[in-house]
């Protein structure tokens, strides 16, 4: 199992990739922050962002724990900060149970948001794309991507303002 395959630098390219694997266990959410957070001003982006970088990377791992783990801490999660022209992506892989597509869909959303079901809403609001898919092999894939400010298309919708719900940063 090689999760890097992924997505292979180009012949010569050299990448900008942090890699980080961690037990499936939420005393591990301390480490994906610090890393997330470092990675983001590593690649120049300011406070606000890195915050809602990290923010949305935490839910997302949360949601990892959770729901494709159900709370097992034997499990692993990798994830794959890579900086790239236009911005930044946070990868995740699991190899947990498969997400329902419709917990991804913004219209899933609308009238259902409570204490506990805020992290895809959460990762929507703060990254500019959310990407799932499941993995061919088994598992699941979440990309994260968060655009530097210049790469951001003219005329693009203002997006609602990015919030940590409560207790958790």
């Amino acid at each position: 199992m090689n999760p890097s395959a992924s997505v292979p630098p180009q012949a010569g390219e050299i990448t900008k990739t942090v890699e980080l694997s961690f037990p499936s266990m939420p005393e591990y959410l301390g480490v994906l922050r610090a890393t997330v957070r470092s990675f983001c001003q590593k690649a120049a982006f300011n406070e606000e962002t890195a915050n809602q970088v990290t923010l949305a990377a935490v839910e997302a791992a949360t949601n990892i724990i959770r729901h494709a783990y159900k709370g097992d801490p034997n499990q692993r999660v990798v994830l794959f900060c890579r900086e790239t022209p236009l911005g930044i992506e946070i990868e995740f892989l699991d190899w947990g149970d498969p997400i329902p597509k419709e917990k991804f869909s913004m219209a899933s959303l609308k009238g259902s948001i409570h204490p506990g079901g805020l992290g895809v809403h959460i990762m929507k609001t703060c990254m500019d794309q959310v990407e799932y898919k499941l993995i061919r092999s088994g598992g699941n894939r979440l990309l994260l991507t968060k655009l530097r400010e210049e790469a951001v298309p003219d005329g693009a919708p203002e997006k609602p303002a990015c919030q940590e719900k409560g207790g958790v940063s």
